[in-house]
């Protein structure tokens, strides 16, 4: 039936970064360390050792029932689980 109209929001965001990479300098600014520094901070950029930096996965799932297991394989792969971050 034609006669009824829906409407939804907008569940997107336009590109960011005028559409390219980020630089390093960007994606060192909002990656995190494992490891604080002396005032608290897990936002260390180079100052973090490679070894104690987080490693980020994000995942586009809707009504996926195989996210799971998808989540379960991220964690029991990793070499450092510890420093990984789902999302």
């Amino acid at each position: 039936d034609h006669s009824q109209k829906m409407t939804v929001p907008k569940f997107w965001s336009d590109p960011i970064h005028n559409n390219k990479l980020m630089t390093r300098k960007q994606a060192l600014s909002v990656g995190s360390c494992i490891v604080p520094d002396n005032k608290g901070n897990i936002a260390r950029g180079d100052a973090c050792d490679k070894k104690d930096r987080t490693i980020f996965v994000a995942i586009a799932s809707y009504r996926d029932w195989q996210c799971r297991y998808t989540v379960e394989s991220i964690f029991t792969r990793a070499k450092y689980p510890d420093r990984v971050r789902v999302a």
